[in-house]
């Protein structure tokens, strides 16, 4: 019987023996599960910290490109407004060499006047 009871003890020894090992493991596992999910919490914020930056982006994006809209519809304007002073100055032109004739004419009459009297 004190083989077997050695035996038996061996056994019992081997099995409280791997039972502690199973613990160490257990509480191995467990830290290591509780470090990546540390891991995961900080990865999220991140996440959620680039996603609002994103965000943040695409208003400024959306508000640039409203921007260049107007500026273009501004310059359109703008060249909409400087061929109507481009007409404007050529018809002065126009104007000013009519007028300057007419100058000319009146002057020519004067003299004409004048060589008479």
């Amino acid at each position: 019987m004190d083989k077997f009871q050695d035996v038996l003890d061996k056994i019992l020894s081997r099995l409280d023996s791997m039972d502690s090992r199973f613990d160490n493991m257990e509480v191995k596992v467990t830290e290591g599960l509780d470090k990546m999910g540390a891991r995961f919490d900080k990865m999220d914020t991140r996440f959620d910290s680039l996603e609002s930056k994103v965000d943040e982006i695409k208003l400024e994006l959306n508000s640039v490109r409203e921007q260049v809209i107007k500026n273009s519809e501004g310059i359109a304007d703008l060249n909409v407004k400087v061929d109507e002073v481009k007409e404007d100055i050529a018809s002065f032109q126009e104007n000013m060499e009519f007028l300057n004739d007419q100058q000319v004419e009146i002057k020519k009459d004067v003299w004409k006047l004048k060589r008479r009297a």
